[in-house]
């Protein structure tokens, strides 16, 4: 059986998370697994190891006690979820983004749900969070839900950027996949910035190969501002996710220090599925 990783933290924002994965693992009757990770007891060089050690008993009893008590007053949605999901807890001890991507190979987890704090803008999503520590080194793709998302429990829109090369053709397969045992509409779009007619060539070669996929559409957009057109795109078509194929986070670097990007205004309230490209080398 698949597996989704749910990093836990207390906070509201986790549990919307929990409410994502739980409901994606029933439609796709995968299982959950949960983790929260505590953090270190303040280590003084010179304490004698015995208390060090009680330190972190303590700290392990606590956080036991905490996410005993967070799962107790969890919704009456989230139980009734509960109870038709396999979900199994794991506690661990240790730094937030290292923990979570070290599990994530330890149990072969294949999807990541996590929400972030850090989202109100696509910028902070990318470069100031755990969240985006997490899409960089992880190794399966990671959905990232912001603080604002609401979820009613369908995913019925997911839309997805792309280009032309190789590993946006990979990340698509992908994506038809998912898109498909979830029940939702695909649409890939291109923002075409230097509104060549070459790129409505390139998208229909593309669309040929899906012309048998029922709930998969293509199209070119005309645009000057690459983050603003996709926001846009996003929110003019209400979609429930964004999937995006992410590269290191030195390429966001770069893109976020363009002019253009500085007056991006796209508050992000839909979650994005980051599909690390470094998942399609060899």
């Amino acid at each position: 059986m698949k597996k989704i990783l749910v990093p836990i933290d207390f906070s509201d924002v986790a549990m919307n998370a929990f409410k994502y994965a739980l409901k994606i693992a029933k439609k796709m009757e995968w299982s959950v697994e949960v983790l929260h990770i505590y953090k270190f007891p303040v280590i003084d060089p010179y304490m004698p190891v015995d208390i060090l050690n009680s330190l972190a008993k303590d700290n392990e009893e606590q956080a036991v006690a905490y996410f005993t008590n967070y799962i107790k007053n969890a919704s009456e949605e989230v139980h009734k979820t509960l109870e038709r999901v396999s979900v199994t807890y794991h506690l661990q001890m240790g730094f937030a983004a290292d923990e979570i991507t070290g599990f994530v190979k330890k149990i072969r987890a294949d999807m990541i749900v996590m929400g972030t704090t850090g989202a109100s803008k696509l910028k902070a999503m990318f470069l100031g969070s755990v969240a985006g520590e997490v899409m960089e080194k992880a190794t399966c793709p990671v959905l990232v839900i912001p603080q604002d998302a609401t979820f009613n429990g369908k995913i019925q829109k997911i839309a997805m950027p792309i280009d032309f090369d190789k590993e946006n053709e990979y990340a698509l397969v992908y994506m038809s996949e998912l898109s498909k045992k979830l029940n939702a509409k695909l649409t890939c779009f291109h923002i075409d910035l230097a509104h060549k007619e070459q790129f409505t060539h390139e998208m229909k070669k593309v669309a040929q190969k899906y012309e048998k996929d029922y709930n998969i559409f293509f199209e070119v957009i005309e645009g000057t501002e690459l983050l603003q057109e996709i926001g846009n795109y996003a929110t003019k078509n209400e979609v429930d996710v964004l999937a995006m194929l992410t590269h290191k986070r030195s390429f966001f670097k770069e893109l976020f220090s363009l002019n253009h990007a500085k007056q991006l205004s796209y508050q992000s309230s839909v979650p994005i599925l980051a599909i690390q490209a470094h998942l399609f080398k060899s």
